[in-house]
């Protein structure tokens, strides 16, 4: 592994909380699930990438949950 760091930026997945223009036009349950699917496959692709350490930081600063990946997280705030 190199030295080098990549930051995930996020929203925690939460109802009426992300993708919000997407929401509008599919409804706010589709909505989360395809974030919940984007946010998994990005965080398994590129957390196990051994070129670089990989972290996550989230909106809001406490969010926490299995979606993780076991990342370490950081705050945005």
């Amino acid at each position: 592994m190199k030295g080098d760091t990549l930051i995930l930026f996020a929203r925690a997945p939460r109802l009426g909380r992300v993708k919000r223009r997407l929401a509008a036009g599919i409804g706010p349950l589709a909505a989360l699930r395809f974030h919940r699917a984007q946010l998994a496959t990005l965080i398994r692709r590129l957390g196990r990438d051994r070129r670089w350490r990989t972290e996550l930081a989230l909106t809001p600063d406490r969010a926490r949950g299995p979606w993780t990946g076991g990342l370490p997280r950081l705050p945005q705030g």
